[in-house]
């Protein structure tokens, strides 16, 4: 599931699941929307990737609600500050726009597994069939 709402985000996003495959895609361009679809019905989700801007405490309140059930990737425009709450929240990952494939891929074949990616693209993949692995760094601004 894809919440986000930014259209070109969520085609972005959408569009990378397809290209690593084996996924239902559910797309959704609100926290609100997400909460009532995923309290609506009894969907297993593998992956749920929401975007924010600003603080959109839904998004927060879903994280905490499904953090035991499902892999969470919080993705924030140009708020980096947001970091540490998405990790408090039960976000499994947190990424920064513009999100690149290659790291995208890595990083949900990190949190889903190897066996959950039916074929996983080359371009998730170095010269030696290793999954691509780019180190995320975090700083601490707030000393400045």
């Amino acid at each position: 599931m894809i919440i986000d709402n930014d259209p070109k985000s969520v085609r972005i996003l959408s569009n990378y699941i397809k290209k690593i495959g084996g996924f239902e895609i559910i797309e959704l361009s609100s926290g609100i929307d997400g909460i009532k679809q995923i309290s609506a019905s009894s969907l297993k989700l593998d992956l749920l990737i929401m975007g924010i801007r600003g603080y959109d405490s839904s998004v927060f309140e879903i994280a905490v609600k499904l953090r035991h059930f499902v892999k969470i990737i919080i993705i924030c425009g140009e708020e980096s500050k947001c970091a540490l709450d998405v990790f408090q929240a039960g976000g499994d990952l947190f990424m920064m726009k513009p999100i690149i494939f290659s790291k995208f891929c890595s990083e949900v074949i990190r949190l889903l597994g190897k066996e959950m990616i039916p074929h996983i693209p080359n371009t998730c993949l170095s010269q030696q069939g290793n999954i691509i692995r780019i180190p995320v760094r975090f700083t601490d601004n707030s000393k400045t």
